[in-house]
């Protein structure tokens, strides 16, 4: 039976099919089965796409890698002599397979690239003692959590260096493909080098302490140009000498003959044309460059033992009790740990005539330090006192980092001779005051505290958001009876403006004081990484650096470099230090 109002309905609602039809689907039975229609041929299932491993240029990403990662292994560390100098030789040839690849890339984007994957490659191994902090348990952190800690660490600081390398590395390239290869990119070249990977990191990521002029500090003779210069000087001539190197391997060894013959086709399509009629010139320039580096060392290091260099002589005790983190980051330190190391030298000899005591970064709070000057005062009459120092202000609720100087009241006898009358033990004046001005990341202080502070919150690492150091801005000088000092606390001895800005005031000596036992292991490639910083803002300011480190070096490094008194892992040394007043030509210049 049909239903009349079936067809209308179903027209008036629009559910009309006229492309189904009916007859055939009746016909069909498998719409009247549950059984699926067969189908007569099979679907072809494209195979999967290949991965042309030639246009990913995986090979060019690992010899950048490789290639960078072993210039990072020419950095200080505790090694031999001779190893040492070793490095500083291979530092001129090691980054030569990274700036070939650079030169021949196509596009400024892989040149970034591969310019990335080298700077991860350095930093992961100039870095490597990050991994020093684990365990973290003086922060009751777990140790499978204070070791993701320290991989993070270390990862984060490379990957941040890495950036600036691939700033480097696409600036590089697009000045390749604008002017092209031609006898003056070298020149170019290593200026984008001073400026990309060490001045603007140097004042921008904060952890600026893989430097390639580092893999010169044994090599004296080259690096006193940074008296003129500084000691971007030195990192400059490097890359120099690597990029000619670079350019006349292509020319002796092109990869593709088609793409780097002289022709004025390829000229223009690659920007890189060169022959030896260019390159002669280049490599007479890096000659001389290192000759004139090498002639003007020898000369500066005929002065160094003249007899007007011992004329302002004098003593200084510096002492380190190896306190262990929890008591110098928790202002538990006491200052009966110093004492007990003073009345072992037994002080009261006049003959050694000490005109200054220092102790490490962080090492007593300011009551403790106190304490200390009074006593030691009384113990050793003729002496100034440096103390590193942590300051809880409890009016401000700030924490600061910081070096304080007290000075000893003295009667000056005969020129060149001291000797110290005490008037009362007890009234101590008010101690000069100096606070760090540029300060770690994570390690004193929270970049971004809204975003890695929930992070770290979720990590139970409360203490690290909640107690971060307060920095200052001013270049201070202590005027002691001893000298005038230049504090310096910790890496910011990578910093040469910082110690410019008080050789300007008046400094006439430089004094490191560092802490380094938050690292429980990698402790002595640490203390070679700050002790070669240390020898260029030396010889930069013509200063003798007094070095002082909790569970560290206790050293003097005079104002040419050489290490003139060296002690790891010593409890004290008197070292003789020199004052200086003249300014080196870098001190003078005013374009830091």
């Amino acid at each position: 039976m049909k239903w009349p109002f079936a067809k209308k309905k179903w027209d008036k609602n629009g559910l009309k099919f006229p492309s189904i039809n009916s007859e055939k689907i009746n016909r069909n039975s498998s719409y009247h089965t549950n059984k699926a229609p067969k189908l007569k041929y099979k679907i072809k299932r494209k195979p999967l796409p290949k991965i042309d491993f030639k246009n990913l240029e995986l090979n060019n990403f690992l010899i950048c890698f490789f290639s960078c990662l072993v210039a990072g292994f020419c950095l200080p560390s505790d090694s031999s002599e001779w190893i040492s100098w070793l490095k500083a030789f291979f530092a001129f040839f090691a980054l030569i397979p990274f700036f070939r690849i650079l030169l021949t890339c196509q596009t400024v984007k892989r040149a970034g690239l591969f310019s990335f994957v080298g700077g991860f490659g350095f930093n992961i191994w100039a870095f490597r003692f990050i991994l020093g902090i684990y365990p973290l348990d003086w922060m009751d952190i777990p140790n499978d959590l204070s070791f993701l800690a320290a991989i993070t660490g270390l990862v984060l600081a490379s990957l941040l260096q890495a950036f600036f390398w691939a700033i480097y590395g696409i600036v590089f390239k697009l000045m390749q493909k604008t002017i092209g290869v031609n006898v003056f990119t070298s020149l170019k070249a290593s200026l984008l080098w001073i400026f990309f990977v060490e001045q603007i990191n140097l004042y921008v990521s904060a952890i600026p302490w893989s430097f390639y002029y580092q893999t010169q500090q044994t090599n004296l003779f080259f690096i006193q140009v940074a008296d003129l210069m500084g000691a971007s000087a030195i990192s400059f001539a490097l890359i120099f000498v690597n990029i000619t190197l670079a350019l006349f391997s292509l020319l002796l060894y092109p990869e593709a003959k088609s793409n780097y013959s002289s022709s004025k086709r390829n000229y223009q399509e690659n920007k890189f044309s060169i022959n030896f009629e260019q390159i002669l010139p280049l490599g007479f320039q890096s000659f001389f460059l290192i000759l004139i580096f090498f002639v003007y060392g020898f000369f500066s290091l005929l002065g160094s033992n003249s007899p007007a260099s011992f004329i302002n002589r004098k003593k200084a005790l510096l002492l380190q009790a190896n306190l262990p983190i929890e008591e110098t980051r928790f202002l538990q330190s006491n200052a009966q740990s110093y004492l007990k190391l003073l009345n072992k030298l037994n002080l009261n000899n006049n003959d050694k005539q000490i005109s200054l005591i220092a102790l490490p970064e962080g090492s007593l709070s300011k009551a403790q330090a106190t304490i200390f000057a009074q006593k030691s005062l009384a113990i050793s009459p003729i002496t100034d006192l440096i103390i590193g120092n942590y300051f809880n202000d409890s009016n401000s609720q700030e924490i600061y980092n910081s070096a304080i100087a007290f000075e000893a009241e003295i009667k000056l006898e005969s020129k060149n001779y001291l000797s110290c009358q005490l008037k009362n033990h007890n009234s101590i004046t008010k101690p000069q005051t100096y606070t760090k001005r540029i300060l770690v990341p994570f390690g004193e202080f929270i970049p971004f505290p809204k975003f890695f502070g929930f992070i770290l919150k979720r990590f139970n690492l409360n203490y690290l958001v909640e107690n971060n150091f307060t920095k200052d801005n001013k270049p201070i000088v202590f005027d002691l009876n001893s000298g005038k000092f230049a504090p310096i606390l910790c890496y910011e001895i990578a910093y040469p403006k910082i110690i410019h800005q008080q050789v300007q005031k008046g400094a006439e000596v430089l004094i490191l004081m560092g802490d380094i036992s938050w690292f429980h292991a990698q402790k002595q490639d640490l203390t070679w990484q700050m002790l070669s910083l240390a020898k260029f803002r030396a010889i930069e300011s013509r200063r003798d650096i007094l070095i002082i480190i909790n569970q560290g070096s206790l050293a003097i490094i005079d104002r040419y470099g050489h290490i003139k008194q060296l002690n790891l892992n010593a409890e004290s040394l008197i070292a003789d230090y020199n004052l200086n007043s003249k300014k080196s030509l870098f001190t003078l210049s005013q374009w830091l």
